[in-house]
């Protein structure tokens, strides 16, 4: 997907790459929820709702990213690249 969007930045292939993205999020936050209960000897509540306030933002942007690439494929794909380093940043501060 990665190298479609970056040899032809259509909206079509933008809007697949955030497809791909949203069930990759998804599929992440449900391994990390099963993960965090099974493994760790923690609140397993609160963690769970962390992981699912930080999936539902992720999913609310991914949308509006997949949105925007329909009117302005460019800044969509620079968007796409900054944000797994925003949610890098944003997970090295919670710790």
């Amino acid at each position: 997907m990665a190298k479609w969007v970056m040899l032809t930045p259509s909206s079509i292939s933008i809007a697949n790459y955030g497809a791909v993205f949203l069930v990759a999020n998804l599929l992440l936050a449900i391994l990390q929820i099963l993960g965090f209960r099974d493994t760790f000897e923690i609140d397993s509540k609160t963690t769970i709702r962390i992981t699912i306030l930080r999936t539902g933002v992720a999913i609310v942007f991914n949308l509006i990213l997949i949105a925007l690439s329909f009117v302005s494929p460019y800044l969509s794909m620079i968007l796409y690249l900054g944000f797994p380093i925003v949610n890098f940043i944003v997970s090295m501060g919670s710790k």
